[in-house]
């Protein structure tokens, strides 16, 4: 992971300051149709340990309506209306 690997403090002070910008929420409830997205993000993939995790993630935004915005670009593996893959 390199240099860019930040203490777990550091990374808890990072996680207070998300927590307190207003742009962002919680999802309080997960959408019925979640469960469908997951299934389509994983059927008739190879094994991957990092498969189900990106997958739910995907899923639950695409059933939510919501943007996916991250840095990994293994999102783009799956279908997202929308996705936006943010660069270093």
């Amino acid at each position: 992971m390199g240099s860019a690997v930040q203490t777990p403090e550091r990374a808890l002070e990072v996680w207070s300051q998300l927590e307190a910008d207003e742009r962002l929420f919680e999802i309080e409830s997960i959408p019925d149709e979640t469960e469908k997205y997951l299934r389509e993000n994983v059927s008739g993939r190879s094994p991957s340990p990092k498969i189900w995790t990106d997958a739910w993630i995907a899923a639950l935004a695409e059933a939510s309506g919501l943007q996916l915005v991250s840095f990994d670009r293994d999102f783009r593996r799956f279908h997202l209306n929308a996705l936006k893959i943010l660069e270093v």
